[in-house]
């Protein structure tokens, strides 16, 4: 299971050629994981016997807290919390752990991938054209979505594995379910005919609904689509080719636009498919790359200096303050009873005085019996000091980092 998320996370976060990428896995697993159990009001039958009275009486409502299944919609609230929100759950949902189920609204409907760990969705109710389904369904009909991994799992597991497991599934189905009639969408995006394991469509059918109905002219305008496409008013021309009742259907199928790329059955494609040749595809890193490979440079150059001045503050001596005599120049000889890291609390013969450190030393008016004290001080305070600033730097880039990642 590991082995197949870690696949799926590095895949999705597009950091194949990046040097830190086990650090970066680890963050989106464990950012995965911290997901919070969400609290729903349920509705009972006594709180809607209310509400049919219009009892305007306040009762105390009831919640239920969930883990197998959350809710992703549009709610209220500060914005920025919400979006955390959102990001956290889909990240989680995206992960071979809970939440299993994902309730949402239109919100999700595009351009959200929910693909690497799910392949059935319910249609709740269904939407009012054939470009809202595919979209719906696009969500989890995408590249080694969990349909395509379950099929080639089944097919090679009792295969011999020696690095990356799933880079090799995928390999060994490209090399042995591909034909030269397909293109290099196989077995990524599709495996043909043959293909064993599905996204799986779940429409509901109520008793007095109006989406069994539906549902069948839906899924006939669906195929119609792909005549339409490009055309204005598509709608209109839709209904136009229903109600003439596609008499000549030869003729209407030779006006289809074919978009199944991976299937060819032109000659002269199938001869050039067969003479082809490995190609060596030279990458081009994209914009968001080469921000995180900067980024990952910095905060490896930042934790080299780090490592740097721990060494130096390893070799600064130090001292045990409460309890080292100090010479005052008015109060005379005294001892160090406290120390708070700016505080000194001194106990001399006739009183007891507190200094900023290390300003009186500085100035002359205390000195230490330690010779180097002073000037041990003030050096590892300034290498703390730089130590917190280049921590801040981490920090900062880290979540920038993070923030390109998801």
């Amino acid at each position: 299971m590991l082995d197949e998320y870690v696949h799926m996370v590095s895949e999705g976060a597009g950091f194949g050629l990046s040097e830190d990428k086990n650090q970066q896995v680890h963050e989106e697993m464990i950012d995965a994981l911290k997901i919070h159990s969400a609290s729903y009001v349920v509705d009972t039958f006594p709180a809607f016997a209310r509400r049919m009275r219009m009892d305007e009486e306040k009762q105390q409502r009831t919640f239920m807290r969930s883990h197998y299944a959350v809710g992703f919609t549009k709610s209220e609230g500060h914005e920025a919390k919400n979006v955390d929100r959102k990001d956290s759950i889909r990240n989680a949902f995206n992960s071979p752990m809970r939440p299993f189920i994902l309730a949402t609204t239109s919100i999700g409907q595009e351009g959200l991938d929910f693909h690497p760990y799910c392949r059935k969705i319910m249609h709740w109710n269904l939407p009012a054209n054939p470009i809202d389904l595919e979209q719906r369904e696009g969500r989890i009909n995408r590249y080694k979505c969990l349909a395509i991994r379950q099929d080639i799992a089944q097919r090679y597991s009792d295969r011999s594995f020696t690095n990356d497991v799933w880079q090799e599934l995928f390999d060994m189905a490209a090399a042995e379910i591909r034909t030269t009639e397909q293109s290099e969408l196989v077995p990524y995006w599709c495996l043909g005919k043959d293909q064993m394991v599905k996204i799986e469509r779940i429409v509901p059918m109520y008793p007095v609904s109006k989406d069994e109905v539906n549902y069948q002219r839906l899924i006939k305008v669906l195929s119609l689509y792909r005549l339409t496409l490009g055309q204005a008013r598509q709608e209109e021309l839709v209904d136009y080719i229903l109600e003439s009742g596609m008499k000549d259907q030869e003729f209407v199928k030779s006006l289809f636009i074919n978009l199944s790329p991976y299937d060819r059955t032109d000659a002269a494609w199938k001869q050039r498919m067969a003479q082809r040749k490995p190609i060596v595809i030279v990458r081009k890193k994209s914009d968001r790359q080469r921000r995180i490979e900067m980024l990952q440079e910095e905060l490896h150059r930042l934790k080299e200096q780090l490592m740097a001045l721990n060494s130096e503050k390893a070799t600064i001596p130090t001292y045990n303050i409460v309890g080292m005599i100090v010479t005052h120049k008015t109060f005379g000889e005294g001892i160090v009873v406290d120390y708070d890291g700016k505080y000194l609390t001194i106990e001399f013969s006739n009183k007891t005085s507190r200094f900023v450190m290390p300003g009186p030393f500085e100035s002359g008016f205390l000195q230490s019996e330690y010779p180097g004290f002073l000037r041990d001080t003030k050096r590892l305070a300034d290498v703390d000091k730089r130590i917190n600033e280049i921590k801040k730097e981490v920090d900062e880039r880290k979540d920038r980092l993070h923030e390109l990642i998801i």
